[in-house]
C-alpha cells in the first residue's frame, strides 16, 4: 500500500473527526491543506534549528551528528571521514506512548 493512500486515509478520517466535532462540514480538500500546512510548518521550524512542541501527541526537535572520523568495516586498516549529518527527532509525550501502549489490537 503506498504511502499516499495511508496520507489520504488520515486526511479523510481528520475531516470526518473535526465535522462530527463541530457540527460543520470541512472538505477532504480543506484538510489536506491544513495538513500540509501544519507538516510544512513543522518542517521549516525544524530546518531553522528550532524544536517543535505538539501538547499531548510529542516533540520534533533538530538533531546534528557532528563530523567524525570512522574506521572502515572492510578494510580496518582504512579511515573514512564522516560528514556532519542532520535529521529530525521526533520523541513521544507520555500521554501518546500510554494510549499506544494501552491500545487493543
Amino acid at each position: 500500500v503506498s504511502q499516499s493512500r495511508y496520507f489520504s486515509q488520515l486526511v479523510k478520517l481528520m475531516a470526518d473527526t473535526v465535522t462530527e466535532q463541530s457540527g460543520e462540514k470541512i472538505s477532504q480538500k480543506k484538510m489536506q491543506i491544513a495538513l500540509d500546512t501544519v507538516i510544512t510548518a513543522i518542517q521549516q521550524t525544524i530546518v531553522e534549528g528550532k524544536a517543535v512542541r505538539i501538547d499531548g501527541f510529542g516533540n520534533f526537535e533538530p538533531k546534528v551528528y557532528k563530523a567524525t572520523t570512522k574506521r572502515n568495516p572492510r578494510d580496518q586498516s582504512q579511515t573514512v571521514e564522516v560528514p556532519e549529518r542532520r535529521y529530525p527527532k521526533f520523541k513521544p509525550c507520555a500521554a501518546f506512548k500510554n494510549a499506544v501502549k494501552d491500545a487493543i489490537v
